[in-house]
């Protein structure tokens, strides 16, 4: 599968988008670190997931990102 990754860090400041991943902006937020950011920007934060996407949601859908649940393999939460 092909990235198509572009950084766009010079944007203005109060817009600033990080990277642009798949046709995604990414914008500047205190939630992302440098790590997090270095990965989005190389196109391999989530790769799995971003993959299955592609092949699964029909271009230009709108997806509504429920929020980040933590995950515990192997415990049942109540």
């Amino acid at each position: 599968m092909e990235q198509s990754v572009t950084n766009t860090a010079d944007a203005p400041a109060d817009t600033r988008i990080i990277a642009t991943v798949h046709g995604v902006m990414v914008p500047q937020s205190p939630y992302i670190g440098p790590t997090m950011a270095e990965s989005i920007v190389k196109g391999r934060y989530e790769w799995r997931g971003i993959g299955t996407g592609l092949v699964a949601i029909p271009e230009g859908a709108r997806i509504l990102e429920m929020g980040a649940g933590r995950v515990s393999w192997g415990r049942s939460w109540p």
